[in-house]
């Protein structure tokens, strides 16, 4: 064992490690190419469905069946939603009200509080 400044370095050989650090690395390996298999996977079904159908039903849900299976594809939804800036808000604040900006900020800081949350260390499995 030895101590840098910022880490402690150990040497072991348990081959339990090594065969579950092994199997964490190729797992995740295999999940990030599942994961991109299947959105490239759903996008190309979804177009391909799509295709068939005529774009006027786009308000509609729409259901394809085969022999085997029934593929259903939501009607096309548009979310609203919300981005406020912030900064502009407080600007806005401080113009029509005549704050000076130093006070609203001592305000923000005044009802602001830091919490600690538990955050896992990050492991890192390397050749």
């Amino acid at each position: 064992m030895y101590i840098d400044p910022k880490k402690v370095v150990i040497k072991s050989n348990d081959g339990s490690i090594t065969r579950l650090a092994n199997r964490y690395r190729d797992l995740n390996v295999k999940l990030k190419q599942v994961k991109e298999g299947r959105d490239e996977s759903l996008d190309k079904l979804r177009d391909t469905v799509l295709n068939l159908f005529d774009p006027m039903d786009a308000d509609k849900t729409r259901v394809l069946s085969t022999n085997s299976l029934r593929i259903t594809v939501n009607k096309d939804t548009v979310r609203k939603t919300i981005k406020t800036d912030m900064e502009a808000v407080f600007e806005n604040i401080c113009e029509i009200y005549n704050i000076p900006r130093e006070d609203l900020d001592k305000i923000i800081e005044l009802n602001s509080e830091e919490v600690e949350v538990n955050v896992k260390p990050a492991v890192k499995v390397e050749g």
